[in-house]
């Protein structure tokens, strides 16, 4: 209003915007607070590491810039509305879409909903949403026979690789031949996954096709995850998902009895039997 002034006085602005000629003199010889300096203080930094990384910074690497690199004290939250107010949006940077390439053979179920041999492991994906829209992917390794979470992958991708780097991970103890019972989905079923677990001496067995029943305590795991853990927190980041899972599985190992181990705790079962 100041600049357009110049041309057509402040007068006939106020009129056109029905703005009060002592409101706006009022309103222009007002300080800032201090909470207002800061904000501009913030928000001139903010366009200074956008312009400076050309639209490519996410939200995510923006803040850890401004409170680690810069010393500003600056919650996530604010820093989202604060950026909104900018009107910035990083540039997209998603992977395309891959699609697997996957076994064509008959897929059979090994374990029949037998869930308490010790030579079975559960696995599957979640996917966890964050504030910001993005989607964060679980991929859980269970023993059934001692209701004990052995590994978890958090990842953004729910692909193959996901899958084979969480079996790599793993020393499984068994007399019997483990046996890697999964649902259908294509990351399980790839050909990758499938040429891992054979070289590897693993049995792969899958569910019925939409049956969620034949992977029942992997369901139910993640259910627990998210009722009692997830849900209760704001999410924002990679970061956020990853540390809360891992809290959690530690309660839930280390610390929550099964009424089916006899109310020991799936740690107690799994290294006291």
């Amino acid at each position: 209003m100041k600049e357009e002034g110049n041309y057509f006085g402040i007068k006939w602005l106020c009129k056109r915007l029905k703005v009060g000629r002592s409101s706006y003199y009022a309103w222009k010889k007002r300080k800032l607070s201090k909470r207002g300096i800061q904000k501009a203080y913030i928000q001139s930094k903010i366009t200074d590491l956008h312009q400076t990384h050309k639209g490519r910074i996410g939200l995510t690497k923006l803040h850890y810039l401004l409170t680690q690199e810069m010393g500003i004290a600056i919650a996530y939250p604010t820093l989202v509305r604060y950026r909104k107010e900018l009107g910035f949006i990083a540039r997209s940077t998603h992977k395309k879409f891959r699609k697997e390439t996957i076994i064509d053979t008959v897929l059979t179920n090994h374990v029949d909903r037998q869930f308490n041999e010790q030579n079975i492991y559960l696995c599957d994906f979640s996917q966890v949403r964050l504030k910001t829209g993005q989607w964060i992917y679980l991929c859980v390794l269970f023993n059934t026979a001692y209701r004990y979470v052995e590994d978890v992958q958090v990842s953004l991708h729910p692909d193959s690789q996901t899958v084979i780097e969480l079996l790599s991970r793993q020393q499984f103890q068994s007399n019997q031949p483990i046996i890697f019972h999964t649902d259908q989905g294509s990351h399980f079923r790839s050909i990758s996954v499938s040429l891992y677990c054979e070289q590897h001496g693993i049995i792969q067995s899958f569910s019925k096709k939409a049956c969620p029943y034949d992977n029942a305590p992997m369901e139910s795991w993640f259910s627990r995850l998210k009722s009692e853990q997830l849900n209760h927190y704001e999410l924002y980041s990679f970061a956020d998902v990853y540390q809360l899972t891992h809290e959690y599985i530690d309660y839930y190992n280390l610390s929550r009895p099964h009424a089916s181990l006899q109310y020991k705790t799936p740690f107690q079962a799994k290294f006291s039997a």
